[in-house]
């Protein structure tokens, strides 16, 4: 989509505190390389997959959410074809791995600007939208978009983050 503003958030990078310490949650292959904040399914770390080189996310699952859904999550999402979901990548233990969108939120951008221009809103708005309704379409629900759940790429594509994720982490 054309934004005649320029991509939104471009050059626009998250702010993310060092860790002292990788936790010992760490699934084996990932290097973490900083904590990212909180999702609905718990904290989320900035990592390296050492097989690929690939950055993604890893998010904690909290202690006592059931794991056994997730897998079936992570399928169920394979299913959409739209490139506006954050796609979750595998789930290891009690530890999603996802992609990692190094545009960070809007939120995050609302909190460095205080707004969006007009075109920059139908630049999130209308891939959202598409997003969802490809979701809705397959019998899924989101149920929590929000600022904090719509990430951005280095280039400024929006992705929808946590479809599904939400309700799984709430039981």
């Amino acid at each position: 989509m054309d934004n005649p503003h320029g991509p939104v958030g471009a050059g626009w990078l998250v702010s993310v505190s060092e860790p002292a310490s990788s936790p010992s949650w760490a699934p084996p292959g990932y290097d973490l390389e900083a904590r990212a904040g909180e999702s609905a399914a718990g904290e989320v770390w900035r990592a390296r997959e050492r097989a690929t080189g690939d950055v993604v996310g890893l998010a904690r699952l909290d202690d006592g959410v059931d794991r056994a859904p997730f897998e079936a999550l992570r399928e169920e999402l394979g299913r959409l074809r739209t490139p506006y979901l954050l796609r979750l990548r595998a789930v290891v233990g009690g530890v999603l791995v996802l992609d990692h969108a190094t545009g960070g939120s809007v939120a995050d951008l609302l909190h460095r600007r205080g707004r969006l221009e007009a075109g920059e809103v139908v630049t999130v708005a209308a891939p959202l939208a598409a997003a969802l309704a490809e979701a809705h379409a397959g019998g899924m629900v989101h149920g929590d978009v929000s600022r904090v759940s719509v990430l951005l790429t280095a280039d400024g594509m929006p992705l929808l983050a946590g479809l599904g994720v939400a309700r799984l982490a709430r039981g």
